[in-house]
């Protein structure tokens, strides 16, 4: 069986199992040493950063650092290059660090949006991703800046990320041991939060019954519309015209009138209703991170072999400022039950019933049964299910 860690020390590589230690290069310690210096000399380190970036690097921890001292500096044109190559290098599987920093370019440079979206919900679904707070509140000021446009609302990558973030909104307050709720990227009081989701549902309901008056004067408009549009034809093909003809036209028109008017009323009164929707806030003031590994050259992630652990990922060591509630997320494998086995059902005995006997004279008046009132049962405040109820957070109905 393999088994050990491998460290590097002075350029020899020491096997001691399956769990690679970082290793420290001369370009990582360039990188540490220039990120360290970003406040004091902007210009060398923006001169040095850009050499060392021409050099064509392959190691992505590396560009993670150079773009790490460009976003510092505010040099987003920079930064995004050394983004760019530093996510091509990681083949597919981005670090926590890339992702972040990826999406809060975006955020500052106001696009892409949807690419970040994609790329967070992406990350946050893997099975070595822990439960991130400061992660999950760039992923909600992401899907706020891709809902403003109604376009983006409507893809499939945004209705696919919002179910990932509500889940791992409710992964958040698992870990919350006064009770507390998430709204937007704060916390607030569990009865509080209950009283604005109660506003929501009843807000809701109101938009899904405004929704469907909004159906049925469209398709009377529409109806209203033809309607005047066969007689305006008809009217045009005769060549002396009919009285009759135009009194028909000038109703159809009034009415095609009448019903625009009263479609216009009904969008207004859906419109009216979103703006009463209580929204949570994120914020669009996020910073960059300098990669662990960068800082402090501690690795990001270990990764164990199936070998030494049993088939169980080692968690990554939560890194000092950043708040983790849960270290890894197994997913659950899907469960096949075996097949039941037949059930040979108990003999019951059952007392004869002598049958009653058979009235020949005239039938009986018949019987009155009683009336059974249904059971109402008590008007609790149901609960709104997260899994479809979030998406109205990201959502501000038809324009």
């Amino acid at each position: 069986m393999k088994s050990g860690i491998t460290v590097v020390v002075m350029g020899i590589a020491l096997s001691f199992g399956s769990i690679a230690i970082a290793q420290e290069t001369p370009e990582r310690l360039a990188v540490r040493k220039l990120v360290e210096q970003v406040e004091s000399d902007p210009a060398e380190t923006t001169k040095a950063l850009s050499e060392l970036l021409r050099k064509k690097q392959t190691d992505p921890v590396v560009l993670e650092g150079i773009a790490a001292g460009f976003l510092q500096m505010g040099r987003y044109d920079l930064a995004k290059p050394a983004l760019e190559q530093a996510l091509g290098a990681s083949k597919g599987k981005p670090s926590r660090d890339l992702v972040f920093n990826i999406a809060v370019l975006d955020i500052k440079q106001k696009q892409n949006a949807m690419r970040s979206v994609k790329m967070v919900a992406d990350y946050m679904q893997r099975p070595d991703a822990a439960v991130d707070e400061p992660l999950q509140n760039v992923f909600g000021t992401l899907l706020m800046t891709a809902a403003q446009n109604k376009t983006s609302r409507k893809a499939p990558v945004f209705q696919q990320a919002v179910p990932v973030y509500m889940q791992h909104d409710a992964k958040l307050e698992e870990g919350r041991s006064d009770g507390s709720k998430r709204w937007g990227d704060q916390w607030m009081d569990a009865d509080e939060k209950e009283e604005l989701d109660e506003t929501r549902a009843e807000l809701l309901g109101k938009i899904k019954l405004a929704t469907d008056e909004v159906t049925v004067a469209s398709r009377q408009e529409d109806k209203a519309r033809d309607n005047y549009g066969r007689l305006a034809r008809a009217m045009s093909l005769s060549p002396r015209g009919s009285a009759q003809l135009e009194r028909e036209a000038a109703r159809a028109k009034s009415a095609w009138n009448e019903a625009s008017k009263e479609l216009a009323e009904a969008k207004q009164k859906r419109s009216d209703l979103w703006s009463e929707m209580p929204r949570p806030s994120w914020s669009e003031e996020r910073s960059p991170i300098v990669p662990t590994v960068i800082a402090t050259g501690q690795p990001t992630e270990t990764v164990a072999s199936a070998e030494s652990t049993g088939d169980m990922a080692i968690p990554d060591p939560a890194p000092a400022g950043q708040t983790e509630v849960v270290t890894a997320e197994v997913p659950f494998p899907e469960l096949k039950l075996p097949d039941a086995e037949p059930m040979t059902p108990e003999p019951v005995a059952v007392e004869p019933v002598a049958p009653e006997p058979t009235v020949v004279a005239a039938p009986p008046p018949p019987v009155r049964q009683p009336v059974r009132k249904p059971v109402t049962a008590a008007k609790t405040p149901k609960a709104p299910d997260k899994s479809t109820f979030g998406s109205s957070i990201f959502d501000f109905g038809e324009e």
